[in-house]
C-alpha cells in the first residue's frame, strides 16, 4: 500500500525524476489537463475531487515523513494544474504551454502569500502554495486571454 502511495504522490514516478522533479510532475499535470479539457464540466469536477482526496489519502498513508514536504511529492503540482483546468479549461497547445510556464514561474518565485501558506501543517502547507501559483496563473491567463 506505502509503495502504491509513493507512486501516487510522485506523479506516477515523474517526481523521482534527480532534476527539477516539480518541472517534470507538472508535466504530468499538463496531461491530465489537456485530458480534462475534452470532458464537460461535471467530470472535471469530479476528477479533481477524486485527485485532491486520493492525494490526501496517500499522504496520510505515508505519514509520518521524514521531510515538510519532500521533493518527490509531485501531486501538489498536479493538483495545482487540474485546479486551473477545472476553472479555465486550457485545450489547444498554446494554453497548455502558457499554462505550464506561468505556472512554473510562480511556483518558482514563491511570492506573497505563498510563502505563508507553505508553511501551514503537512499536508495542507504542500498544497497550499501551490494552489495559490494555480491562481497566480488564472489571473495571468486570464489578463492575456489565453
Amino acid at each position: 500500500m506505502k509503495s502504491l502511495a509513493r507512486w501516487w504522490l510522485s506523479g506516477f514516478g515523474a517526481g523521482y525524476v534527480p532534476v527539477a522533479p516539480a518541472s517534470w510532475g507538472s508535466l504530468v499535470g499538463v496531461l491530465l489537463v489537456w485530458f480534462m479539457s475534452t470532458i464537460s464540466e461535471g467530470y472535471r469536477v469530479v476528477i479533481w475531487g477524486g485527485y485532491f482526496g486520493v492525494s490526501l489519502l496517500c499522504y496520510w498513508i505515508l505519514s509520518p515523513m521524514e521531510e515538510m514536504d519532500p521533493s518527490w511529492i509531485v501531486a501538489d503540482e498536479i493538483l495545482a494544474l487540474l485546479s486551473i483546468a477545472l476553472i479555465h479549461p486550457l485545450g489547444d497547445w498554446v494554453g497548455l504551454a502558457s499554462g505550464y510556464v506561468f505556472f512554473r514561474f510562480w511556483d518558482i518565485v514563491k511570492v506573497y502569500p505563498m510563502d505563508i501558506s507553505e508553511k501551514l501543517p503537512p499536508p495542507w502547507g504542500i498544497f497550499a502554495d501551490d494552489m495559490v501559483a494555480a491562481i497566480y496563473t488564472l489571473a495571468c491567463l486570464m489578463l492575456l486571454g489565453s
